[in-house]
């Protein structure tokens, strides 16, 4: 799982991981390598307003024009309404056939609720379908301070 760095999407940083992640595709291809069974899901860590939704949409574009997804769809959600919604939020939210990216904003919150049960039952669904899935990417995101725990 890749992770960004807590500087804005334009560091230095992300830009690196971003080129290795470029060169590890092209490679992969050149190789003959199928990537069909590689897991392309990433964490995006920043301060408030460092543009972790517009990112995680052009990684989306990025991933489908690369071929390793069909669709760069973003379904977009937060910790918190996963938190409320129970695991039912989670089957819940619409799927799209060629897959696509689940984007889940403040994802620290999914650990910080009274009812973990609840909670560890929305992770064990989105880990299986990070598992089951290559064709669905999930991102989850948050601000680094509290997002250490998750």
């Amino acid at each position: 799982m890749m992770s960004t760095s807590s500087r804005p999407a334009r560091s230095s940083s992300f830009k690196a991981k971003f080129r290795e992640l470029v060169l590890y595709i092209h490679n992969s291809k050149v190789l003959g390598v199928e990537s069909a069974d590689e897991r392309f899901h990433t964490s995006f860590q920043g301060k408030p307003g460092t543009g972790k939704p517009i990112v995680a949409k052009l990684y989306a574009e990025f991933l489908k024009s690369t071929g390793v997804l069909k669709s760069d769809v973003m379904e977009e959600t937060s910790g918190a309404k996963l938190a409320s919604g129970g695991p039912g939020a989670i089957i819940e939210t619409p799927k799209d056939n060629d897959g696509g990216v689940l984007f889940v904003d403040e994802a620290y919150q999914l650990v910080c609720q009274q009812d973990w049960s609840g909670m560890q039952q929305v992770l064990d669904i989105i880990f299986g379908v990070m598992e089951s899935n290559p064709r669905r990417v999930v991102i989850f995101a948050g601000y680094k301070e509290v997002f250490e725990p998750f």
